[in-house]
């Protein structure tokens, strides 16, 4: 397709000084127009092949193919490419057999020059509607395929499993093919937010992929605020973008002609940002683009707080396992409760202390193993420090008396600590025996 609203026509006739004419006068009538010539059908095709059309007029009555023939064999390479069959020899059914055969119009050649200006009107016409359809085609495969891209990296097990470099790899690989741009960087910013750090760098040509370089945020003040204002960057001449040209080196030194980067966020704070980077001149990025780049840098989010989810869960484990090991080691009993006072773990050694396995206890009410004056003075106490965060109790070190399975109490002194599991507050108590103390002291 000829670019920026110029229209290529092949015209075929075998009169060359007809053809030559008619080139003439549809240049002159529409300056758009660009026309090339041909003798026969056979050249006619051959242009087609080696060119770049938008439209082919076409006598009917010529050595060889005729127009009729002619149509039929551009049809089948070239399905929706508009034909005009413009002949001085036709007739209701010669124009018949030409639309039936797909021809888009047909028009006779009459004496004077007005024909020439009906003839350019309706191929202009013709090709307007063919770059319409052919723009929708386009809009809607490069959606199906920006569709099926984004639902097989959302189901990517790197990017659900939390492996961000593997994770990112893909997103980068596949954002590059669908875009069709030679590479994509990942960056984000360091603790202190004063460095942008490229953390994924694909070359699509070589299928490389590196990382490390930095950006300094103190010497790119409008590309930052610029990344702050707007969730994606959308720049069709990278280097006279007021928001990009701050990048000059950069885009210089890459050839790089036009950016679409997109931010990645958390409740609102950039992280970072990806960076399509296109090579060559400029290049205007169609609505459904920058759309698919901002669906890639949620990805990249998505993938970011996978992997933090993985990190919290290998840590929790981590601590988990530390405090059954000290816990299952400890001649303390040991039980853990959540903010509705439902027993989470406790350990064997409960059992020693008031009689009940850890199994009877874990699911179940701490008031099970409280004497019944206490329960609702807890359940206050709970729902205070909830409230206002006020313990009143001493936490390192308290005595009260605690119910046995048996139904006697029991002497303990308890000390409280607090953790957040999963983003909930848990409560463990070590709760020791006093009983033996007590009959000494007696």
């Amino acid at each position: 397709m000829s670019e920026r609203g110029g229209i290529s026509v092949l015209h075929v006739d075998d009169d060359p000084a007809f053809a030559e004419l008619a080139a003439e006068f549809l240049e002159r009538d529409d300056p758009r127009i660009a026309v090339e010539t041909a003798t026969d059908a056979d050249g006619g095709l051959d242009l087609l092949a080696d060119g770049d059309v938008d439209c082919v007029v076409s006598d009917y009555d010529m050595p060889g193919r005729d127009g009729i023939e002619f149509l039929e064999a551009v049809s089948e390479e070239y399905p929706d490419l508009p034909f005009v069959l413009f002949t001085g020899k036709g007739s209701e059914e010669v124009a018949s057999e030409a639309i039936s055969a797909g021809a888009t119009d047909y028009l006779r050649k009459t004496s004077g020059t007005s024909q020439y200006t009906v003839l350019a009107n309706r191929l202009t016409n013709a090709v307007e509607q063919y770059r319409t359809r052919l723009e929708r085609r386009r809009r809607r495969e490069r959606r199906n395929r920006q569709g099926d891209a984004l639902l097989e990296l959302t189901t990517d097990d790197a990017v659900t499993g939390g492996d961000f470099e593997a994770a990112l790899e893909r997103i980068a690989e596949t954002a590059a093919a669908v875009l069709e741009v030679p590479r994509v960087n990942v960056w984000l910013f360091d603790d202190g937010r004063d460095t942008l750090r490229c953390v994924e760098h694909f070359d699509r040509s070589s299928g490389t992929h590196g990382s490390g370089m930095t950006l300094d945020a103190e010497e790119y003040p409008a590309y930052l605020d610029a990344l702050e204002s707007n969730r994606s960057i959308v720049a069709a001449d990278a280097v006279e973008d007021p928001r990009t040209a701050e990048l000059g080196d950069y885009l210089v030194e890459h050839d790089v002609g036009a950016l679409l980067d997109a931010t990645v966020r958390s409740g609102g704070e950039v992280l970072g940002v990806v960076c399509h980077e296109h090579v060559g001149g400029p290049r205007e990025w169609t609505d459904d683009e920058t759309e698919f780049a901002s669906d890639v840098a949620e990805l990249v989010h998505r993938a970011y707080r996978n992997r933090e989810r993985v990190e919290r869960r290998a840590e929790l484990e981590t601590t988990r396992a530390r405090f059954r090991a000290l816990t299952e080691n400890t001649t303390h009993a040991v039980v853990t409760i959540d903010d509705d006072s439902t027993v989470r773990y406790a350990n064997d050694a409960v059992e020693d202390v008031l009689g009940y396995g850890p199994e009877e206890l874990v699911g179940g009410s701490l008031e099970t193993i409280l004497p019944e004056r206490f329960r609702e003075p807890h359940r206050e106490a709970i729902a205070r420090y909830l409230r206002e965060g006020d313990k009143r109790l001493d936490w390192d070190w308290i005595e009260l008396p605690g119910l046995h399975r048996d139904g006697h109490e029991v002497p303990l002194g308890i000390s409280f600590g607090e953790a957040t599991v999963d983003g909930e507050p848990r409560f463990t108590a070590l709760v020791r025996d006093l009983t033996e103390r007590e009959e000494r002291e007696r």
